[in-house]
């Protein structure tokens, strides 16, 4: 590669533009696999849509969000709706500045991790895996409870209209797992016409598979910048899971790490990536719009919660 960059450097002077082009060509293949963790180079180079390394857009939200933990999209409104996980209220964020539009308050403070939209009904997940069902229109709520408890951690949704159901993302203890199988999380179906849970798992995330990723796919990095994501992936727990509305893969989000795994339509791994620590601290939410814009949300802790967008490519 180092050979091809000085003939390419020395043809300049003779060929002009023509060698330069190919230059620049090089040295961006080169710059795909720059370290990432602490460049400004493209780090993720190998999904088609999305340039992970660069979000497109960044928005510092309300003081009410602070600690942003669920977020959808409605088409019908063209809004966002997001909650905060400590109070019982949920918020319509116009899309384009993310100012909060309006709110309405559903039931008492509580854990509520996670928000999804079908049709006027608005789901919202608890930790404990209860589901509370909120009628926009009439106002009426009703509590779906399942199999799933405060052990599982529930910490993701998102309605599958492939299934009419609900995904739940777990970043606890699977069910019905034993101590063989600790490094496995799961994503259950909640199934909307028989209110009932599948307790086998629509989607296993294995640790082991997503280290096997790495070092199938980042192996030009540096034998310390593998170390550092394999360590990160080790600690994979699902935050938010939402459905891409074009290819229909599966992005599942990790608070832990700032990780992204995508499982295609057939729930086989598909892409890992890896967001920049340092300003994606903690992403809870994630959803799509109806320009297939990627838009994930980060608590802010002792700061403004923010929201990424990562446009098509």
């Amino acid at each position: 590669m180092l050979f091809r960059i000085l003939i390419c450097s020395l043809c300049f002077f003779c060929c002009g533009n023509k060698a330069s082009t190919e230059l620049s060509s090089v040295v961006s293949e080169i710059g795909n696999y720059i370290d990432p963790d602490g460049s400004n180079k493209r780090t993720d180079p190998f999904h088609p849509l999305y340039d992970f390394s660069f979000p497109t857009s960044t928005h510092v939200l309300a003081r009410e969000l602070t600690e942003i933990s669920g977020l959808c999209y409605d088409a019908e409104s063209n809004k966002l709706l997001a909650n905060n996980d400590e109070n019982g209220q949920y918020f319509l964020l116009d899309p384009e500045n993310l100012e909060i539009d309006s709110n309405r308050e559903f039931a008492k403070p509580g854990d509520y991790e996670a928000i999804e939209i079908v049709g006027q009904q608005i789901y919202l997940l608890k930790s404990n895996g209860n589901i509370y069902a909120y009628h926009s229109e009439t106002e009426k709520l009703k509590v779906l409870k399942s199999e799933l408890s405060s052990k599982n951690n529930a910490e993701g949704m998102c309605y599958d209209a492939a299934e009419h159901a609900l995904l739940i993302a777990c970043k606890g203890q699977p069910l019905g797992i034993d101590s063989k199988k600790k490094n496995v999380k799961a994503v259950y179906k909640y199934d909307l016409d028989n209110s009932a849970l599948d307790t086998s798992p629509f989607i296993e995330i294995l640790d082991r598979q997503l280290a096997e990723y790495v070092e199938a796919n980042y192996s030009l990095l540096s034998k310390s910048i593998r170390h550092k994501r394999l360590s990160r992936v080790k600690t994979f727990a699902p935050s938010g899971i939402t459905i891409q509305p074009k290819t229909k893969d599966y992005y599942i989000i990790s608070a832990k790490g700032s990780l992204l795994a995508i499982y295609d339509k057939n729930k086989e791994l598909k892409h890992v990536a890896f967001l920049n620590e340092q300003t994606i601290t903690q992403p809870e939410g994630i959803t799509f719009d109806n320009d297939n814009t990627l838009v994930i949300a980060t608590e802010g802790k002792s700061f403004n919660g923010k929201i990424f967008k990562w446009n098509l490519l």
